[in-house]
């Protein structure tokens, strides 16, 4: 991982939609593995597998997008807990708030019908255009466990 932020996010990005256009990853698993190869080395290659289901919105059912699925199961990994006393699920879920709501903002929906409503789901512009909202849900996570990995390393 290199020091300057924007050239982080930029190589996050790139592999996340060059992993989703190469055909051999879904949205959700290119997130979690250009996550994992540039902000969370420490996530298990099994995490990506976690991923699997939630391709094309939940098995292809298209109701949400599994890219920022991904994403907030990273921001799970990073910041949720592991046994039911743990204070942690507030601050996981706030995050994962705060990447809907930046998704949404920018994508103005969440549901992946929505999202590619006027293409035809195998065509090669859905592709294209699904591997920008793959960069977008990468990036966006990635932005927001830098910026609380750096808060929790300061403390």
């Amino acid at each position: 991982m290199t020091n300057d932020k924007d050239t982080q996010l930029k190589a996050l990005r790139q592999e996340a939609e060059a992993e989703f256009l190469s055909d051999k990853w879904h949205c959700s698993e290119a997130v979690v593995l250009a996550l994992k190869n540039h902000v969370q080395e420490d996530i298990p290659t099994h995490a990506i597998s976690m991923a699997s289901g939630f391709a094309a919105g939940i098995g292809q059912a298209h109701c949400v997008c599994g890219a920022v699925v991904g994403g907030v199961m990273c921001l799970g990994y990073a910041f949720g807990r592991t046994h039911r006393d743990d204070p942690k699920p507030s601050k996981a879920s706030a995050l994962a708030r705060e990447l809907y709501d930046s998704f949404m903002a920018k994508n103005k929906a969440m549901c992946c019908r929505t999202l590619i409503q006027e293409f035809e789901y195998t065509s090669p512009e859905r592709k294209k255009y699904c591997s920008y909202i793959v960069g977008d849900a990468a990036e966006m996570t990635a932005e927001i466990l830098l910026r609380e990995m750096n808060q929790d390393n300061a403390l």
